[in-house]
């Protein structure tokens, strides 16, 4: 029973270290494209035309805008840039290069 006891908190602690040490390096531009695509639902032929900027959002983080078309409108997105979550998203505007 002690053993069993040992091994358990072991366990525990170990999954603690690794929680601690998660990675919070950015995401890469493709990384916030398929975050956008597979949000979207866009088609391949739609996706061929997702645009990522880096930016800054209005509370000073970094984020990537990701620009899509999916059935002839036009969304902006704003994720996250270490994290990966969708902060915002809006309807046309459009995008240019």
């Amino acid at each position: 029973m002690k053993k069993l006891i040992i091994y358990v908190l072991i366990a525990i602690l170990t999954l603690g270290i690794l929680a601690g040490c998660k990675d919070n390096s950015p995401l890469t531009e493709e990384e916030a494209k398929q975050i956008v695509i597979e949000h979207s639902g866009a088609s391949a032929r739609e996706a061929a035309n997702v645009h990522v900027h880096l930016g800054e959002h209005e509370d000073g983080s970094v984020v990537f805008n990701v620009y899509v078309t999916v059935n002839n409108k036009s969304y902006t997105y704003v994720l996250h840039a270490t994290t990966g979550e969708i902060l915002a998203i809006t309807e046309g505007g459009g995008h240019s290069h």
